[in-house]
């Protein structure tokens, strides 16, 4: 590529920030940008690496994403009901073929794959309190 880039895609966690805080501070940093997820900007945007703005959340308290709630005033944290419906759904429809297509199979394995991914960040965090 001679040093351009002309294609190349990033992911990156979106609950790379997640904190512990009383009612009404939370209710207070809604909005504010982390720390580490400041420092994250700031360096994508001196690398010249995309981000999608409109995505982009800061200190919120309850949200949707990717298929994972975050529900600050009741503690959840886990795969929404509509992700878990869904996965739900395609597998009750697999188990009442005698054959699938490989489509299939593949969006049944990517979200549930999703769904345990949501493990190892959850399980990071809980390990930091």
């Amino acid at each position: 590529m001679n040093g351009e880039r002309s294609c190349w895609g990033i992911y990156i966690d979106d609950f790379v920030d997640l904190r512990i805080a009383p009612s009404v501070r939370a209710r207070a940093l809604e909005g504010m940008q982390g720390d580490h997820q400041g420092r994250l900007r700031i360096t994508y945007g001196s690398r010249s690496i995309p981000r999608n703005v409109e995505k982009g959340h800061s200190s919120i308290i309850e949200v949707e994403r990717l298929g994972y709630e975050l529900d600050g005033v009741s503690g959840w944290y886990g795969i929404s009901v509509t992700r878990a419906l869904e996965i739900c759904g395609i597998t009750l429809y697999v188990e009442a073929r005698i054959t699938v297509s490989l489509l299939i199979l593949q969006i049944l394995t990517g979200k549930v794959a999703h769904a345990i991914q949501l493990r190892r960040p959850l399980f990071s965090w809980l390990h930091g309190v």
